[in-house]
């Protein structure tokens, strides 16, 4: 907090590697010795409280929160009948684009010393598991004074400049002023801003701090309720709907946490239209641009669309691509969609609205390529509970290697199941016309 206080880049560079480097080695051990008896394990969880953030290890000051579909009575919370282990890891994803948006929001509103500061965080892959990591804060439940925790909603009407700071970041990020129990907030109900016993001030719990996109209009996906907490919109997109005249969004809409108040039926009817405008209007406008070729950000148009001019036939020109170079298209592609405010969720709808040959082909893969790393997590996550006695780095690269080696295979087993991950995380949609040459 010192150096980004003085604005040390230096340090603030090497804090970051260092910090990166430590939460990998020791997340690394957590999760291999995650299957072991309490009694034989190096770093113990421990209680600190909340369902969703899964168990809880300290290490080397830093806190580790393992990311788990945790079963809540009779359903679990992203998966409802079934654990979604996936789902779970890409509700912790939406953590790090919440506060990277709040953290840019404040540089604007506020100077650095009086910010609300969000902690430093990195995310640890490994055997198929995911961890958050983040720095152990000086914080508890006596230290929360803007936002809620499972019981109670605080309107930060005791700590008027601090509530002033956020509203002032969300209002940049986009979100909208709503009420949760009574209380005017613009961050959603379990995000927490604490005033920390080192005197600063922190934003946690960021998971559910973008605004879902509504289930009646994303057909093209399956209908799941739960679906508000993974299927958020994407920051850009959230700013750009204020910033273009529209009512400002609200991050808890269709949630529970907002059912009985009085301007839920407004903020969920706002969410319906914000939807629809994104798959209507904005999703057609940049299909149409990757049709083009004008994706980049100098304005010129990509070498694939130059190549299929030359040859003068969209099939020959896709042809002509290597596996390896549609991936490399398909992951410019996809950082376009998302600076225009697209998720990745929405690939198969953006397939098949395009129309260019290569533009679908690119994203077929890249739609396969995900699928496939499914796959393999699933299977190390398994490989990791039969061998955990013993696990090591070998088994983990086993398991990919036999999921890739079947599929290239062409394996009937294999392709089947890569199928269905297609059309559970892209829809039906995503499967219309596998080759397009």
């Amino acid at each position: 907090q010192r150096a980004m206080e003085t604005a040390d880049k230096a340090r603030l560079y090497h804090l970051a590697h260092d910090f990166e480097d430590i939460a990998r080695t020791y997340g690394k051990v957590i999760l291999s010795e995650l299957h072991l008896p309490r009694k034989d394990r190096t770093i113990l969880p421990c209680s600190l409280g909340g369902v969703a953030g899964g168990d809880k290890y300290i290490a080397r000051g830093i806190l580790f929160k393992l990311v788990r579909d945790v079963r809540v009575g009779d359903r679990y919370i992203y998966g409802g009948a079934k654990p979604r282990p996936d789902l779970a890891a890409k509700a912790a994803a939406q953590e790090l684009k919440v506060i990277d948006a709040f953290y840019r929001a404040s540089r604007l509103t506020e100077a650095v010393e009086k910010a609300v500061r969000v902690p430093l965080q990195v995310m640890v892959d490994y055997a198929g598991h995911r961890l958050l990591c983040m720095p152990l804060l000086p914080v508890d439940n006596t230290t929360l004074i803007y936002g809620g925790d499972n019981q109670r909603i605080f309107p930060g009407t005791a700590h008027p400049e601090v509530k002033t700071r956020v509203d002032l970041a969300t209002r940049e990020m986009g979100l909208a002023k709503h009420i949760i129990k009574g209380a005017d907030i613009t961050i959603s109900a379990d995000m927490e801003v604490h005033l920390a016993k080192d005197k600063r001030t922190y934003l946690l719990d960021c998971a559910r701090g973008m605004p879902p996109q509504h289930p009646r209009c994303v057909t093209h996906l399956n209908l799941e309720p739960q679906a508000i907490y993974y299927r958020m919109f994407r920051p850009e997109f959230v700013r750009e709907w204020a910033a273009g005249g529209h009512a400002a969004l609200s991050s808890d809409a269709l949630s529970g946490f907002a059912c009985k108040s009085r301007d839920y039926k407004t903020h969920n009817e706002t969410l319906f239209k914000a939807t629809r405008h994104l798959l209507q209007t904005v999703l057609p406008k940049v299909c149409t641009a990757l049709d083009r070729g004008d994706y980049d950000s100098t304005g010129k148009k990509h070498h694939h669309h130059v190549r299929a001019q030359q040859k003068n036939t969209n099939s020959a020109a896709s042809l002509s691509f290597s596996a390896a170079q549609l991936v490399e298209i398909g992951g410019m592609m996809v950082a376009y969609m998302r600076t225009k405010g697209i998720n990745v969720h929405h690939l198969g709808l953006v397939r098949d609205t395009c129309k260019d040959v290569t533009v679908r082909n690119a994203f077929l893969v890249e739609m396969l390529a995900r699928a496939l790393k499914q796959r393999i997590r699933d299977k190390q996550r398994d490989t990791l509970r039969f061998c955990a006695r013993r696990p090591s780095s070998f088994q983990l690269t086993h398991a990919a290697a036999t999921i890739l080696t079947h599929f290239a295979k062409n394996k009937p087993e294999e392709s089947r199941r890569v199928s269905e991950s297609v059309r559970e995380k892209f829809g039906e949609v995503a499967l219309k016309g596998w080759l397009m040459a």
